[in-house]
């Protein structure tokens, strides 16, 4: 096998195996970044008409979540609950 060949079969190989190792970790993502049907309008508007809407992000995915909402144009904020905080007060 001449050197070039040998070079082009080894640069297949080596890449062929990145694909399946990215692949791998493409199926250990979550399928989103919203839970489905979580988003939903709260019954409060402001004086313009504004609404507020509340949406359950998977917690490792919160930081894109909110970026692409805020370059949408939306102001998008994190909200964590805690029951136990909700309890004492």
């Amino acid at each position: 096998m001449e050197h070039e060949q040998f070079v082009e079969v080894a640069t297949d190989s080596v890449i062929s195996e990145m694909e399946l190792k990215l692949k791998a970790k493409q199926m250990l993502r979550c399928p989103g970044v919203i839970v489905p049907k979580s988003l939903t309008p709260l019954p409060l508007t402001d004086k313009d008409g504004n609404t507020i809407h509340n949406m359950i992000v998977y917690k490792n995915q919160i930081d894109d979540a909110i970026k692409a909402i805020r370059r949408g144009g939306y102001t998008a904020r994190m909200f964590a609950y805690n029951q136990q905080k909700f309890n004492d007060e």
